[in-house]
């Protein structure tokens, strides 16, 4: 990635990171069912991302701050303004509706 990201700028192509999240456990939480590396979490895993969400829960200030660094992160590595908008606004939801337990 580190040659390759410059190469796409210089050149104006756009790259996508299509699965940070994915549909896996960080996504959906520690449920039952819940995937991770493409394959059913096993319970460690489960309890694992329990015990991190349980820990570590965002104040309002903490999801904006996050949400800030997603941000500059994805803008400094050239990623497309309506992407790095809508993944942001995407990053700052999921964190706020899993402190709420959704």
């Amino acid at each position: 990635m580190e040659s390759c990201l410059p190469l796409c700028t210089e050149r104006g192509i756009g790259v996508v990171v299509g699965g940070p999240y994915n549909s896996g456990v960080l996504a959906t939480g520690p449920r039952p069912g819940a995937f991770y590396n493409y394959d059913v979490a096993p319970q460690e895993i489960l309890d694992r991302v329990g015990r991190f969400t349980r820990d570590n829960k965002l104040s309002l200030y903490q999801k904006a701050h996050l949400g800030n660094r997603f941000k500059w992160a994805l803008r400094e590595a050239d990623y497309a303004p309506d992407f790095v908008d809508a993944f942001t606004q995407e990053v700052v939801t999921v964190a706020t509706l899993a402190r709420k337990g959704r």
